[in-house]
């Protein structure tokens, strides 16, 4: 278990990540040099991943915690005014250090790298 005098460790080895509203149904999650653009109908629905592969398509559904896998992340505009509400609340979860002060885990964002 971590002791208290090495949370500051901690800190400073948490990825920093930033979440930049590009719209009501949009926006993009940066995690150092990494961007990951999300997306979804503006009514709400599912939250995809934007693919500049393959444009026209529907990206990746994005899951809870913004992992691949797990329940599937669904914007409601009722709950979640912008969808950077919801990407910013899942990106903090995602970046927490578990109970014991360690690994946040390996994570799959989605966007390529």
């Amino acid at each position: 278990m971590i002791q208290q005098n090495d949370r500051s460790l901690v800190d400073r080895m948490r990825p920093r990540y930033r979440v930049v509203d590009t719209g009501e149904n949009r926006c993009v999650l940066r995690v150092g040099e990494r961007e990951t653009e999300y997306w979804c109908p503006a009514g709400g629905g599912y939250v995809h991943i934007v693919t500049r592969t393959q444009p026209g398509t529907l990206g990746q559904q994005v899951c809870d915690g913004l992992r691949s896998l797990g329940s599937t992340l669904r914007f409601t505009p009722a709950a979640d005014r912008r969808l950077a509400h919801l990407i910013r609340r899942h990106a903090r979860k995602a970046f927490a250090p578990d109970r014991d002060g360690y690994a946040w885990g390996e994570h799959n964002f989605g966007g390529a790298s």
